[in-house]
């Protein structure tokens, strides 16, 4: 059904995608696990935001045209909803526009909205809020659904579980399904086949490390948990909620947002297993989270600092070496 054929796209020297090749057939999920600014200009480029450096992408054995892409429906981060509509207004509207043949009660249970019916967008929690991009999706019916979460937070278990009884259902009633997560493990949760877009390369992640033929892949899918110190008991942190983590006095500290915990796990160690997650050794005494770097910003003249999103005054130091190879890393 959605081809993607050799399809490349290049901006100056960085490569967002090169000679991409994926197949996704009606009534299948296929997760990809992606950075974000790949993410975003991959869905640019399905919108048709975007034109292509190279290669097409076809639907149902032809070009998609901007009238094809009309039949893809996207669920993405940061969707501008008005917040004064009844959840009960906004389904209908949508149910009313495209003529669903699927029953708004149906939908509301399915994304675990029922009871939310007369509460208005403003007052359902950020989770509800996405579920409800997701209950548009089904009632638009149409041939291709695309999710997107990019959001670096955690999902939790409850909005997981739905999110696939969602795509569970959208392929019993013979839709594609593609799903671009922030992490593998949810990409792994969400998808009959995973990839990872990596440099502009669509890498499969399989669970078999055989097939595989890497470990360092299996643990991308198998081992995505921090332990860290909190009381008496032990959290379990995902990469994407970490900052940075600092090596100091013999222990590892994580940073997540104004937050800080103790890891038993050594620096090396955490850098073996954080890695995959685009997580960079920045100085012989820090590991920062990439895809929470701001900006790149000289400090003497032989160093420089991260300047991280989302947390004031937030900065990790990069020395000279390191500046260098993550220059190479990013293609800058």
């Amino acid at each position: 059904m959605l081809e993607l054929i050799n399809l490349n796209k290049t901006i100056g020297n960085q490569d967002f995608l090169s000679k991409v090749n994926l197949n996704v057939a009606p009534g299948q999920s296929v997760a990809i696990y992606s950075a974000y600014e790949t993410a975003e200009m991959l869905m640019g480029l399905l919108q048709g935001l975007h034109n292509a450096s190279g290669g097409e992408i076809r639907f149902e054995d032809r070009v998609a045209d901007k009238g094809i892409m009309e039949r893809f429906v996207f669920a993405l981060n940061g969707e501008k909803v008005n917040q004064r509509l009844k959840v009960s207004e906004y389904l209908k509207f949508w149910s009313r526009l495209f003529g669903s043949r699927i029953e708004i009660a149906q939908v509301a249970s399915l994304v675990g909205l029922t009871g939310k019916a007369d509460s208005l967008i403003a007052k359902l929690t950020a989770s509800e809020q996405i579920r409800l991009q997701w209950a548009r999706c089904i009632l638009q019916d149409q041939a291709l659904a695309v999710f997107i979460d990019q959001s670096m937070q955690v999902m939790d278990h409850e909005s997981l579980a739905i999110l696939q009884a969602v795509i569970a259902f959208l392929k019993r009633e013979n839709k594609a399904v593609l799903v671009v997560a922030a992490s593998a493990e949810q990409a792994a949760d969400l998808g009959d086949q995973t990839y990872r877009l990596f440099k502009g390369e669509l890498l499969p992640l399989q669970q078999d490390a055989d097939k595989a033929g890497s470990d360092s892949v299996r643990r991308m899918i198998e081992i995505s948990k921090v332990p860290v110190k909190l009381d008496d008991k032990i959290r379990l942190l995902n990469p994407f909620e970490i900052n940075y983590i600092e090596g100091r006095d013999g222990n590892a500290i994580v940073y997540v947002d104004s937050l800080s915990y103790i890891c038993a796990m050594t620096l090396n160690q955490l850098e073996t297993r954080l890695t995959p997650f685009g997580f960079f050794r920045s100085h012989r005494s820090y590991l920062v989270n990439l895809q929470q770097v701001r900006e790149i910003e000289t400090w003497t003249k032989d160093s420089y600092i991260l300047k991280l999103d989302g947390v004031q005054g937030s900065t990790v130091p990069l020395s000279k070496s390191k500046y260098l190879e993550l220059k190479e890393q990013l293609d800058i």
